[in-house]
């Protein structure tokens, strides 16, 4: 399909350069259409079909911009998705995604490589409302009148793509009127005495069905009618013309478009042809007990009553873009999002009700989708404010409730078991547990504690729950020396999902991590910045953090070190928003729960 924006070459271009009508992007840089092609959110469904040429493996971040009415902007933007590429030479791609939901009715893109990936040349890049299953009667337009006499065709609604039907019908035989010059057609001078045609075009241009002349030039008595229909969704399109004969259909897999041609005096019904039970059905008018009359009866359907007193039928067998799906019977309860076909039920707070399942949310699909996000957000230890830390339970709800990235604090035992601790010894968890470094106690002696009164949990388990789907920042602690271990529990993708952290005074740790192909993050503390200590300190990390509360001094020279700089620990909104406001690109956050205010599921 082809897109609703300019082409890409047209748009604004960072520090990129036009390429015939495609677009070279160079990494760190965006691109975005100018403010006057806005254009409506729609239902906020969306394709993008790529064609491009890149060197290596880079990444495409989209986001959008939002319009008032009036193509006035907001200066508000959202981010949707980060899109991995392949390298490769006219290569192509597709992606569908969902605007997030706002009350603006207009936008635009912005494209971006993230710094860390790679220049693309983007050579089309065609971005459309995703088509709906089955075939849409955007709007139908009905004109009646006599030969040589009759209104004027105009969609104003028509979108590139769509298609137009006319159903155009006389009441005498060898009518006058004649299909608009360079639309497929169908003309029959004789249906039982009457005649019409049948008109389709594929809109290219909006013009093209605007003031559009259906009738002929001569005057006549005839009662003429035309049904109209603005379809979208419609991949092909077979017409069969007027007709004295009930409709067979030859495919039961189309979906057919049916008309029939009525006329009568006054004390002549309307037997419709329609089953009553369908309930897309279209008309120019009806039948009257005052006059005579014509009429055209439309509808999509299945099938087509025999022994009507319809004069004749035509009609269009439509493949649509995207053929809607068969429910599938399936024996048992099924529960799907918020709906029942064979409902379960749960008892809350003393009633009934039916239950419900949904997808646990997912993470940022990588590191630099995270890092391009504005206010991302790292629940510190599965959010220790919010649940007990280092816990599933924490974990699980951090997850609920949106984080798209999870802090994690580990250690080995004495019998080499990774798990989730952030203390050298577990007394400030669990009160009952004795004053031994964790490293020197076994597995087994850790499971006779808890964390907050929940079990600990192994960084194997962790990592089998979370660790394919959410960004990691992992924290060796006190067994940082034995971090390559750690390696054997990690995704297939880890180097593009985990970030190792440790305190920015350990630039021996982030050269280590940095020669292995790992990102690294070290946090820092106000006085590290007025000793001057960081000037150095930083310079092996990738990103660097700083104490949400530190003062604004502090932050405006820890970020004018040049590197993204994250805020934290912080325990609420107020100092989650304080750190954006300083300076920090996303924080590292205690209190999940503060920050988003309830649970996605």
């Amino acid at each position: 399909m082809a897109s609703v924006f300019p082409v890409i070459g047209s748009w604004w271009g960072g520090n990129g350069a036009r390429v015939g009508d495609g677009r070279l992007i160079r990494k760190g840089s965006s691109s975005t259409p100018f403010e006057s092609s806005a254009y409506t959110v729609g239902d906020r469904k969306w394709t993008v079909e790529i064609t491009y040429s890149a060197d290596n493996d880079t990444q495409i971040a989209m986001r959008a911009n939002w319009f008032e009415a009036g193509k006035k902007t907001t200066g508000k933007q959202d981010f949707i998705a980060t899109w991995n590429i392949r390298g490769g030479a006219n290569a192509a791609i597709r992606f569908e995604f969902e605007l997030p939901t706002n009350a603006y009715p207009l936008w635009t893109p912005s494209i971006a490589v993230p710094g860390t990936a790679n220049d693309i040349t983007v050579h089309n890049f065609n971005l459309y409302e995703t088509p709906k299953p089955g075939v849409e009667v955007v709007a139908t337009q009905s004109i009646l009148g006599a030969g040589g006499n009759m209104g004027l065709l105009s969609f104003p609604q028509a979108k590139v793509d769509d298609l137009v039907v006319v159903f155009y019908a006389s009441q005498f035989g060898n009518t006058a009127a004649k299909p608009p010059l360079g639309w497929a057609s169908s003309v029959e001078k004789n249906v039982n005495g009457r005649s019409g045609y049948v008109a389709i075009k594929r809109v290219t241009n909006v013009s093209e069905v605007t003031n559009v002349k259906l009738h002929g030039d001569t005057t006549t008595a005839a009662r003429e009618r035309a049904l109209c229909f603005l379809l979208r969704g419609v991949k092909d399109f077979y017409p069969n013309g007027w007709t004295a004969g009930t409709p067979v259909f030859k495919n039961e897999k189309f979906i057919h478009l049916v008309a029939a041609q009525y006329h009568g005096n006054n004390k002549t019904p309307l037997d419709p042809w329609q089953d009553p039970s369908e309930d897309r059905h279209y008309s120019t008018g009806g039948a009257s007990t005052a006059e005579s009359w014509s009429s055209i009866e439309a509808g999509i359907t299945k099938s087509v009553k025999h022994g009507t007193n319809a004069f004749g039928f035509a009609w269009v067998d439509l493949a649509p873009l995207v053929e809607e799906e068969e429910k599938k019977v399936v024996p048992g309860v099924t529960i799907t999002d918020g709906k029942t076909d064979n409902p379960a039920f749960i008892y809350e707070n003393g009633e009934e009700r039916p239950a419900t399942m949904r997808a646990v949310p997912r993470g940022y699909k990588d590191i630099g989708t995270m890092m391009i996000t504005r206010g991302f957000l790292i629940a510190h230890r599965g959010g220790s404010v919010s649940w007990p830390e280092a816990s599933i339970r924490a974990y699980t709800n951090a997850v609920m409730f949106g984080a798209g990235a999870l802090e994690v604090s580990c250690q080995k035992t004495k019998d080499g078991v990774w798990f989730l601790n952030h203390d050298r010894t577990l007394q400030r968890v669990d009160k009952t547990a004795p004053d031994t470094p964790v490293t020197e106690m076994t597995w087994a002696d850790i499971q006779k504690y808890h964390t907050i009164g929940e079990p600990f949990m192994t960084v194997e388990e962790y990592f089998a729950a979370y660790g394919s789907s959410h960004i990691t920042v992992l924290d060796p602690k006190y067994s940082a020396d034995e971090w390559q271990d750690l390696k054997k529990f990690f995704p297939t993708d880890a180097h593009g999902r985990i970030i190792w952290k440790f305190s920015i005074d350990a630039g021996w740790l982030a050269n280590q991590w940095k020669s292995d192909g790992w990102k690294c993050w070290g946090y820092s503390y106000p006085d590290q910045v007025t000793d001057g200590r960081i000037n150095e300190w930083h310079k092996p990390w990738d990103y660097i953090g700083m104490s949400w509360e530190a003062s604004d001094e502090v932050w405006r020279r820890t970020t004018a070190l040049g590197k993204p700089v994250w805020g934290h620990i912080c325990p609420t909104r107020q100092a989650y928003d304080d750190a954006l406001a300083k300076g920090a690109i996303g924080c590292m956050v205690s209190g999940v729960a503060n920050v988003y205010s309830e649970s996605l599921v």
